[in-house]
């Protein structure tokens, strides 16, 4: 399911954004549940907040952020109000406005869940993807997949298989995805985050910008749901060694931490 929460400029929970944020049972309680993903919206700056105008992505209406509701639970202090705690929350880079060109990019059939101070109200999936991409994040495929050395060597891609009755074999590339890998190397950098391999220091300007990108936590733990990657928390910098011996067993990925073990007791350089 799908719902937007709105943060307030100011409140007396002093929620902080994107890992917890309190609501009213009475109202609230129904619209929102654990597992859902989540879509925050700000409103319109009041002018008493002007001093404050720097720590928003705009001063009108907007979305700016999304996360996963993990757990609900009932505030310790106030049995009427409840908290939601987020994870995965993955800032926008830009403001998304409520309004453009004049058509809300909500659904303003449902009024029921539709602004007229409804701080938490249902969405669809579509708006949801579609606000998004507008953002300008990207939301990765769901497969259950295991590294494949030549294609990734090549290509950058990975082997995927599709359970059930039917089984299929596809290839998905990171090239599909390309904006993902760039931000991803852009905040790790090009070393292996495993043994610190620099292919440019060992291979000069031959091996410039050439690393393999890793998905930390397997997508089918994502449970068929669509993958929001966030770059800097999903994915790392691997070389082909390193990326080869995480996914070496298709029952168990190597975590970063037991694959730096392995180099630490095993390895030899």
């Amino acid at each position: 399911m799908y719902v937007i929460i709105t943060e307030q400029d100011d409140s007396i929970y002093k929620d902080k954004t994107g890992e917890q944020y309190h609501f009213p049972n009475s109202r609230y309680l129904s619209r929102i549940n654990k597992g859902d993903n989540v879509l925050y919206y700000k409103g319109a700056l009041h002018s008493r907040y002007n001093n404050i105008h720097n720590t928003r992505l705009s001063n009108k209406q907007h979305y700016f952020g999304i996360g996963v509701v993990k757990e609900i639970s009932e505030d310790p202090h106030d049995n009427k109000m409840s908290i939601a705690f987020i994870a995965d929350f993955i800032p926008f880079p830009k403001a998304v406005p409520f309004k453009i060109a004049g058509t809300y990019l909500e659904d303003v059939k449902h009024t029921n869940h539709f602004m007229g101070g409804n701080s938490v109200r249902k969405t669809t999936e579509k708006i949801f993807k579609d606000i998004i991409a507008r953002a300008g994040i990207s939301i990765g495929e769901q497969v259950e997949f295991e590294y494949n050395d030549l294609l990734q060597g090549e290509a950058g891609a990975l082997k995927s298989y599709s359970e059930g009755k039917k089984k299929e074999v596809y290839t998905t590339v990171y090239e599909r995805r390309p904006e993902l890998r760039e931000q991803a190397v852009s905040i790790h950098g090009y070393a292996c985050a495993g043994c610190g391999f620099d292919f440019k220091l060992f291979y000069g300007e031959w091996g410039e910008g050439f690393i393999h990108v890793h998905h930390i936590k397997p997508i089918s733990e994502k449970g068929g749901e669509n993958l929001i990657v966030n770059p800097k928390t999903d994915l790392i910098p691997l070389c082909p060694n390193c990326h080869s011996m995480v996914h070496r067993k298709k029952s168990n990925t190597l975590s970063i931490e037991s694959l730096k073990d392995l180099i630490k007791n095993n390895g030899k350089r």
